[in-house]
C-alpha cells in the first residue's frame, strides 16, 4: 500500500498540536528530513506554503479543526522549485488531525497545456472559417463587378520603375 501512495506522490501526516509528523513519502514531498523534529517540521511547511497562498491555508487549517476540508495550494519545495499540493485533512477521535499531501504538479500542468492545445484548436477554425467567409466575400463581389483585380506589392511595384 505505501508503494501505491508513493508513485503517486502522496504522503499521509498528523498534526497534534504544534507539532506535525509525516511518512516518508510526507517528508520528502516537503523537503525534510526524517531527523527533522515535529515541531521544527511544522515550522518548516508553514513558511514554506508560498505567500499568495498563505491567507487561503491558514483558513484551510482553521477548518481543519470543525470539518473534513481539502485545499490546493502552492508549496515552495527547496530544491523542485514551486509545487501545486492537494491537501486534505480531517479531525481525528484524539483531536489532533491527520490527512494527506499530494504533488499535483503534473497534473496541473497537464491540464493548462489541454486547455491551451483546446483554446488553440478552437482559434484555428475561427480563423479558417474567417478566411473562408472572406475569400468567399471577395469572390463574390469579383464575379458580380465586370472588371478585373491587378494585385501587387510595394517591391514588385519599385522593381517596375527602375
Amino acid at each position: 500500500m505505501n508503494q501505491v501512495l508513493k508513485e503517486n506522490s502522496i504522503g499521509l501526516w498528523k498534526l497534534d498540536g504544534n507539532q506535525l509528523y509525516g511518512d516518508d513519502c510526507f517528508l520528502n514531498l516537503i523537503g525534510v528530513s526524517k531527523e527533522m523534529d515535529a515541531q521544527a517540521c511544522l515550522k518548516f511547511h508553514l513558511s514554506h506554503v508560498h505567500p499568495e497562498d498563505q491567507e487561503q491555508f491558514g483558513e484551510y487549517v482553521r477548518k481543519l479543526s470543525e470539518e473534513r476540508t481539502e485545499i490546493v495550494y502552492r508549496f515552495l519545495h527547496p530544491e523542485k522549485g514551486v509545487m501545486m499540493i492537494r491537501c486534505s485533512g480531517k479531525k481525528m477521535e484524539d483531536g489532533s488531525i491527520a490527512g494527506i499531501h499530494q504533488d499535483i504538479s503534473d497534473i496541473v500542468r497537464l491540464e493548462k497545456d489541454k486547455i491551451v492545445e483546446s483554446y488553440l484548436a478552437e482559434t484555428n477554425v475561427k480563423l479558417r472559417n474567417q478566411n473562408e467567409a472572406q475569400n468567399d466575400y471577395y469572390k463574390e463581389i469579383l464575379d458580380e463587378l465586370p472588371c478585373g483585380v491587378f494585385a501587387y506589392t510595394v517591391k514588385e511595384l519599385m522593381l517596375a520603375y527602375k
